[in-house]
């Protein structure tokens, strides 16, 4: 058979061949696109092919080629073969050594046209630090693009990995918890803050970064500094104590404790005790309890960015978590204990999730059997998971 990539040559040769053939006569001058290079009755012209996508990219290289010089030039632009192939992969290699020396230089670093750690705005965003402390609303200021973009993809292949089921499915809420609603975000300065450990976080809670919370707050601008909510519904103090000394005395902290009475213990200044709870805005409950939305208008905190938001009694997460996002104040990091798995358990992580929220610590509570968990979430940009 004759090669598919002649026929071409073949039909502009139709008139010389044998007049008994059936061909079917074509112009004159056609030329056909693909021939062979040597002399041979079948190409008598010695038509050369066209050149292969390979050497139109190199013709493209030969003009940068000509500033480098030397045996490069002549191997990527006169030579050919392996020569070529190789001198191109050793300027695509020097390109990107460049790109990368060039990215890591301190100046990239510090921002195009920024001035460092401390600027938000005039080319601080472009800068080696700049995505993450824009994503993270200017919590997470020294977190290189390439890690940031490492913890992207964590997060982006754990939510495909992530198959929901129903807690009627599983056995217990220990056995759910196990499965479902993983950690899936490294917080890359983590700091346990308070009392607690192994069996439970009683006293004290992960959070991403404490100590860099009175920067963020700070670039908020007057009137909306630090701002602490915390209901952690053990006797003593420790944790807002513990925070205070984290993130200093100038953080505005609030402890909500239906229960405390009035023999309160003498607390550093900075730290605000209320004598209620939490409740769902549809619920109607005996006792000192207010929905966060009455929360929020009693302390006049409207339109304010809460840093840090603790919560755990049991039950009332279920009851008031739609109302976190009604509320008019939004919660930067949400650290609350889950008890047991109601059948809402999904949709309230769902909605977290669709709030920009990432999970970034996950602790079973073992005096409880497991049936109850910490989780630790950090509120991103919407642009992270895109």
């Amino acid at each position: 058979k004759t090669p598919a990539r002649l026929w071409p040559t073949m039909a502009a040769m139709a008139p010389q061949l044998d007049k008994t053939t059936s061909a079917t006569p074509v112009a004159s001058n056609y030329r056909g696109r693909y021939t062979v290079e040597e002399v041979s009755p079948l190409n008598p012209a010695n038509q050369p092919p066209p050149p292969s996508l390979l050497s139109r990219c190199a013709s493209c290289l030969c003009a940068v080629c000509r500033c480098v010089g030397g045996h490069v030039y002549d191997a990527a632009c006169g030579g050919t073969g392996r020569r070529r192939t190789f001198a191109l992969g050793g300027l695509t290699v020097l390109a990107l050594v460049g790109i990368n020396h060039f990215l890591m230089s301190p100046s990239i670093e510090r921002g195009i046209g920024g001035s460092g750690e401390g600027d938000e705005s005039g080319g601080g965003g472009f800068g080696l630090h700049g995505i993450a402390r824009k994503q993270s609303y200017g919590l997470l200021r020294d977190v290189p693009w390439r890690r940031w973009h490492q913890l992207r993809k964590r997060v982006k292949k754990q939510r495909s990995r992530q198959k929901t089921k129903d807690p009627s499915e599983f056995k217990s809420p220990a056995d759910f918890y196990e499965t479902q609603w993983l950690e899936e975000f490294q917080c890359p300065h983590e700091l346990r803050v308070g009392s607690g450990g192994a069996t439970g976080n009683v006293g004290g809670w992960e959070m991403c970064n404490p100590r860099g919370i009175a920067v963020a707050s700070k670039k908020r601008g007057k009137g909306k500094g630090c701002l602490i909510y915390a209901s952690t519904g053990v006797a003593d103090f420790s944790f807002e104590e513990a925070l205070q000394n984290v993130v200093g005395k100038t953080c505005e902290i609030h402890s909500f404790r239906p229960d405390a009475g009035t023999a309160l213990p003498a607390l550093p200044s900075g730290i605000n005790v209320h004598h209620w709870g939490f409740k769902g805005s549809l619920l109607k409950v005996q006792g000192e309890y207010k929905s966060m939305q009455e929360t929020v208008k009693a302390l006049g905190h409207e339109g304010r960015t809460v840093d840090a938001f603790a919560l755990d009694c049991p039950g009332c997460e279920w009851d008031s978590y739609k109302d976190w996002f009604d509320s008019e104040i939004t919660f930067s990091q949400i650290l609350v204990k889950v008890h047991n798995t109601p059948p809402i358990v999904n949709d309230f992580f769902s909605l977290m999730q669709n709030q920009g929220y990432v999970i970034f610590h996950k602790e079973s509570d073992q005096a409880a059997g497991g049936s109850s968990q910490a989780y630790s979430f950090l509120r991103l940009s919407s642009d992270f998971i895109k």
